[in-house]
């Protein structure tokens, strides 16, 4: 699997399993800050149950020692009334690290365009 598959595939499995969040993680989301993966988990939590979909493009990754960071576009698609709907756009910003119990996303942010 390539380095730019390992980050698409951990941010968009990120958010369905929190596992793979370092335990002090941090996630932003514009203005909005959470920092470990028990407060990620909550306001996860806190989401209605949805069918959607993001979908990456433009993904550039670079290696800096033992973390691994990537940059993607994305468009956020969800379903509403039987219909698929592009519900917001934006660029994710990832930085992974290689930390004793694997491979793990120590921060994520996304600024919505």
């Amino acid at each position: 699997m390539s380095m730019e598959a390992i980050v698409v595939d951990l941010s968009d499995i990120g958010l369905r399993d929190l596992e793979l969040y370092a335990e002090d993680a941090v996630y932003r989301v514009g203005d909005v800050v959470l920092t470990g993966r028990a407060a990620i988990r909550e306001r996860m939590e806190m989401a209605p149950p949805r069918r959607a979909k993001h979908v990456y493009t433009n993904i550039l990754t670079h290696r800096d020692g033992t973390q691994l960071h990537g940059t993607a576009d994305f468009v956020y698609f969800e379903q509403v009334d039987q219909t698929i709907t592009p519900r917001s756009m934006g660029r994710v910003l990832d930085t992974l690290a290689c930390l004793p119990e694997g491979l793990r996303i120590v921060e994520h942010q996304v600024i919505l365009a």
